[in-house]
């Protein structure tokens, strides 16, 4: 067993070993000086060295100074040791355990009783939400993961078959230049076969009858001749060597860019709305609406507010992530409708509304379009504004622009037409 010697005796130039501990100002004594230490130091915890070593069996100890820790600094909310109060935490509102345990043991449990009827508080507003409304929510968190898991899988695999598209094109350029060169390289042997053919057809020239020589002469020579004025054009404007060298033009610079655009496709992230007064399809009963399979008649969508909306006074936004066209010109309509309006049909059809058409970028109203922007595309946020009696649009937040003045005085609400293969939007 490591012993300590007695520090006031070394400062007396003598030896002998420590029996008691001072952990207030952590000082080792002897017998004698720890009655001298205790009678001026009345307020200081000493302890027996033997109970020290029991400690340090059973006590966390101070990792820094090796000690056991004895004290509590309310300034930073730590346990430390009695060196670490007079150093690191000097200064501080620091005290010895043993003094504050009781005063500590009542603020505990007053902050136990507190957060308990805090808890049971929560628990109750929380409880008095029906389980079906639970179930209901946990199945629209699988819906929405279903929509935006086959919204990924579409846009992934539209960028694969537009790779796998040029690569198609690539390869038919690279057979093609290849082709050519082996033609010429093909040539160049048949006309040499060609060559020997001809003279051949020749060889007992001397002796051949005049109708034979003239005959051979139209469609022998005068062929291999012409044939071979051609391969000389040909081959004098190409380097036979160089007819290898085909290269492609895939630039390093622009393959990295894609493949860094490629890596920081999408983020998932979680976008709070405002809860049960935020905007939802009525048909989907959140913000997504992810249609499919569809044929080419219209149909309408309400988009309502788990809260009451001014019908003459509103704005949504509806984002167009996807939408993949049928026989309709039109395809998508996004605006109002009277609060009416119950059959399906299309905004702005008999007067029962205004919006802005997807494929044509004009305006529906009373049965028929009006001139307005640009046709819409996948990506493009729709805002729609409609304030008494008045609709405005803004497309991608270039600017609201008036669309439609003096509507009559009716009431109306938010709602898209849809009549198209696919569509998925979300409202924003």
């Amino acid at each position: 067993m490591f012993l300590h010697c007695c520090l006031d005796c070394q400062e007396e130039e003598f030896e002998s070993n420590a029996t008691h501990l001072c952990q207030t100002c952590v000082r080792h004594l002897c017998e004698y000086h720890f009655k001298a230490h205790s009678r001026k130091y009345k307020n200081h915890q000493i302890i027996l060295q033997s109970s020290l070593q029991q400690q340090q069996q059973s006590e966390p100890m101070c990792k820094l100074h090796n000690i056991p820790i004895n004290c509590f600094c309310r300034s930073c909310e730590t346990l430390i040791c009695s060196v670490c109060g007079i150093d690191e935490h000097n200064g501080h509102n620091s005290f010895l355990i043993s003094k504050i345990v009781e005063e500590e043991r009542e603020i505990v449990k007053r902050q136990l009783a507190e957060f308990t009827k805090e808890r049971e508080k929560w628990m109750k507003e929380i409880c008095s939400i029906a389980n079906e409304d639970l179930l209901k929510e946990w199945k629209l968190i699988e819906n929405k993961q279903q929509e935006l898991v086959r919204y990924v899988t579409c846009q992934i695999e539209m960028l694969r078959d537009l790779l796998l598209k040029r690569r198609e094109e690539l390869i038919q350029q690279i057979e093609k230049e290849c082709k050519d060169g082996i033609q010429v390289i093909q040539s160049i042997l048949n006309q040499e076969s060609e060559f020997k053919e001809l003279l051949n057809q020749f060889s007992n020239l001397s002796q051949m009858s005049g109708n034979i020589l003239l005959e051979k002469k139209i469609s022998v020579l005068k062929k291999t001749i012409s044939n071979h004025e051609n391969l000389v054009e040909q081959v004098n404007k190409t380097d036979i060597r160089s007819l290898k060298n085909i290269v492609i033009d895939l630039d390093k610079i622009t393959l990295e860019q894609v493949k860094k655009n490629i890596q920081q496709l999408g983020e998932v992230k979680k976008e709070w709305t405002c809860g049960p007064s935020g905007w939802i399809f009525e048909y989907s009963g959140h913000e997504i609406l992810d249609l499919y399979d569809l044929d080419d008649t219209w149909e309408l969508y309400p988009i309502t507010k788990g809260g009451t909306f001014n019908p003459r006074n509103f704005s949504f936004r509806v984002k167009i992530h996807d939408f993949v066209k049928e026989q309709n010109s039109w395809g998508l309509i996004i605006g109002i409708v009277n609060s009416k309006q119950t059959q399906n049909d299309w905004i702005g059809a008999n007067g029962n509304g205004y919006g802005i058409v997807y494929l044509t970028g004009h305006i529906s109203l009373n049965g028929k379009e009006k001139s307005f922007s640009k046709p819409l595309s996948s990506g493009d946020v729709v805002e729609v504004v409609y304030s008494y009696r008045s609709l405005c649009i803004n497309v991608n937040r270039k600017g609201l622009q008036l669309a439609v003045d003096n509507i009559p005085d009716v009431d109306y609400r938010p709602a898209v037409s849809v009549s198209s293969q696919s569509v998925l939007l979300e409202l924003l």
